[in-house]
């Protein structure tokens, strides 16, 4: 696919938000909502991926979950193995027993899955002893991974409208089920069916920009669509019960950004900037990075270090040799052969 270096500055703008919510920054209180960022970006890379592969004839699923897997394991292993060996030095058995857990599920896809039915509230664990919570989001990411491409493969049609039909259908009851299932704030919070909305908002926009339903490049929409994620950075409550009405806002944000923003206005041209794109270029393994070295970093140096200045250098130097070693030669089938 045609690569859109604006939805990494997308991506950039997602991580920084989530990074610095988890730091504790108040003036991120709504930092969170950068995973939301990350969901409708998701969805809108893999299914247009798909939907290309279809209309050639090309798709299969040993191949597309290859892909997956060199994309997101290589590094995730790298985490949880330095992890686990970080632990086994700091942490009391219990505590280690707790990392042990999280990795396993880590490697499963399924973190959300044992927060859930541990009763984990996810907002505060950033204080916590438990460096791999934030791995509940890949397996969101994950299960719809597999989901979609047997939607797909069972209902695929060539006409656009069957298409559309499919993943606003999948929008709906996902929507429909957070507001019948409105008393278990955690379930919505974790799991798939409550959080496929987001993924497949951005499957919709993949089915517009595909087709190209809409004119792209509208300066006006791109602007609303960055309003709408910055606004929703600094003044949702870092609560449970902001999920619902409250996430439609980020979610169309993204949505329009990827629509609309393009090197022909300013939204697209901010996003362009190659600082902005490398950060969104290595955003995976900063997101992997940064919960477990904020944790080490606390439990070492202690919680009174308000800059956290050595913490964000030691991130960036480390998720810089993580894309450098490890992403971008296991996603190079000639470096790296299966």
């Amino acid at each position: 696919m045609l690569y859109r270096p604006e939805i990494d500055g997308l991506r950039a703008l997602a991580i920084i938000s989530v990074i610095l919510y988890h730091a504790g920054f108040a003036i991120f209180n709504g930092g969170f909502v950068g995973v939301d960022v990350f969901f409708v970006i998701s969805g809108y890379l893999i299914t247009t991926i798909l939907i290309q592969e279809f209309k050639e004839k090309q798709f299969s699923i040993v191949s597309f979950y290859e892909r997956r897997a060199r994309r997101i394991l290589p590094a995730l292993l790298i985490v949880l193995l330095i992890n686990y060996l970080v632990a086994c030095f700091l942490f009391l058995p219990g505590n280690l027993k707790i990392v042990g857990q999280y990795s396993v599920s880590a490697i499963l896809s399924a973190t959300n899955i044992l927060l859930y039915l541990k009763g984990n509230d996810y907002f505060g664990l950033e204080s916590g002893s438990n460096p791999l919570f934030h791995t509940w989001s890949l397996g969101v990411e994950e299960q719809y991974y597999l989901i979609i491409p047997i939607l797909m493969t069972i209902f695929w049609s060539s006409k656009k409208y069957l298409q559309f039909t499919l993943f606003n259908c999948a929008a709906f009851i996902s929507f429909a089920f957070i507001v019948y299932n409105s008393d278990d704030e955690s379930f919505n919070f974790y799991m798939i069916v409550s959080r496929a909305w987001e993924l497949a908002a951005g499957s919709i926009v993949a089915v517009v920009m595909v087709y190209k339903t809409l004119l792209t490049g509208n300066a006006f929409y791109a602007s609303l669509g960055v309003f709408l994620i910055i606004t929703s950075i600094l003044f949702l409550k870092n609560t449970s019960d902001a999920l619902h009405l409250q996430l439609i806002a980020p979610v169309i944000g993204s949505s329009l950004v990827i629509i609309f923003a393009n090197k022909n206005n300013f939204i697209g041209r901010v996003l362009r900037i190659r600082l902005i794109v490398f950060i969104g270029l290595i955003s995976y393994s900063l997101y992997l990075w940064h919960v477990p070295l904020l944790v080490y970093y606390r439990y070492v140096i202690g919680k009174d270090d308000p800059t956290l200045i050595p913490y964000f250098f030691i991130l960036f130097i480390v998720s810089i040799a993580s894309y450098r070693l490890v992403e971008q030669p296991f996603r190079n089938r000639e470096l790296v052969s299966v």
